[in-house]
């Protein structure tokens, strides 16, 4: 597989989150100083940094062009022959809703903190993964995702993971009608939960 141009979308750490809202100065200090409850937060943050030195080092060793950009911060993907997300599956699952046949490859910035269901490379794989992809070898896997249409008119963006419609206050009850074939029932509830087949190991499982 030729890869021209890639664009790499990463999440803010933590840390760094709390750096930009001037929150050093309450948690961040817990955090320097390696505390019991905040060591989570500064592990996480330096895999983190690691993981993108390593992804942005292996690009360029293989002469691939990129583009990295924060999560929250795209607005298109078009040119871009892959997609590569650092951080874990709520970056994968962001930057799925602007992708729609463009190849995708998950990286977990945080092994020691995050699972990844979506992310099948970390710092220690990458440069192997991305060796793989031009020289043909690294299965693509297709992944299904729903369309929705709310009084007839499709929402834009495909969903990979789950569906929830709920009452707008958290606390209230949702009344609804659900129809199948010629079956009609009234339903009273906290909402209505679907998932593809990718999402149900998240909180639908959970939910058993």
């Amino acid at each position: 597989m030729k890869l021209k141009k890639v664009l790499i979308i990463h999440k803010k750490s933590l840390f760094n989150k709390l750096k930009a809202e001037g929150e050093l100065s309450r948690i961040g200090k817990l955090v320097l100083k390696r505390q019991k409850y905040s060591h989570r937060i500064y592990l996480s943050h330096s895999e983190h940094e690691k993981t993108i030195d390593i992804v942005l080092k292996s690009l360029k060793n293989a002469n691939i062009k990129y583009s990295c950009i924060t999560r929250g911060s795209v607005k298109s993907i078009e040119g871009y022959d892959l997609v590569i997300t650092v951080g874990g599956d709520g970056t994968f699952l962001y930057a799925s809703h602007f992708v729609f046949t463009t190849p995708m490859l998950g990286v977990n910035s945080s092994p020691s903190c995050s699972r990844g269901i979506f992310c099948n490379s970390n710092h220690l794989n990458f440069e192997n993964r991305i060796n793989s992809i031009l020289e043909g070898k690294l299965n693509k896997i297709n992944l299904y995702r729903l369309n929705i249409l709310i009084n007839n008119k499709r929402i834009s963006i495909p969903v990979l993971n789950d569906i929830l419609f709920s009452n707008e206050e958290p606390a209230g009850t949702s009344r609804y009608v659900i129809s199948v074939n010629e079956l009609i029932e009234e339903h009273y509830s906290s909402g209505v939960w679907i998932s593809t087949a990718s999402g149900s190991t998240g909180g639908i499982r959970s939910a058993g």
